[in-house]
């Protein structure tokens, strides 16, 4: 369960990621009801894994386990969060769901975002669809652990 600091802190984050997309396109981020989604995906069973450094959130994976599929709903992090911190959020949410029943772990990932995509590839996931800017990776949970180890995570 998320603190109501951690719970702020995340909405903090997905407001230095999100406002200026968001307002490109036309939206205005509301960090109150970023707040307020963050609380109702959790009554939905989303889970949140973190890293924090300093008492202070400075990435987010967010998931939830649904018909044996891990699936990653957002990975955030913060504004000079350091390297090698989506591997640790990958590699921590498997460790959290490791009594849930899961063979497959998907994510999306924006077609334009580089650096994840090469993680992805890396870390041994296989594109399965592409759509709207969007690419969804999928990998075993055997094999994420493999890649995983290999990084020494």
């Amino acid at each position: 369960m998320l603190t109501a600091l951690q719970v702020q802190q995340i909405a903090a984050i997905d407001q230095a990621n999100m406002a200026g997309m968001m307002h490109d396109i036309g939206i205005t981020f509301s960090f109150d009801k970023r707040v307020g989604d963050i609380a109702a995906e959790m009554e939905k069973g989303v889970r949140f894994v973190l890293v924090e450094r300093n008492e202070s959130v400075v990435a987010y994976l967010s998931y939830v386990v649904v018909n044996e599929v891990l699936k990653v709903g957002s990975i955030q992090l913060a504004p000079l969060a350091g390297r090698y911190v989506m591997r640790a959020l990958l590699s921590e949410a498997v460790k959290a769901a490791a009594s849930e029943n899961f063979d497959t772990v998907r994510s999306n990932v924006y077609a334009d975002n580089h650096a994840s995509i090469r993680l992805h590839e890396k870390l041994g996931f296989e594109e399965t669809q592409r759509t709207d800017g969007v690419i969804v990776f999928a990998t075993s949970r055997q094999r994420l652990n493999t890649a995983l180890s290999c990084f020494g995570i």
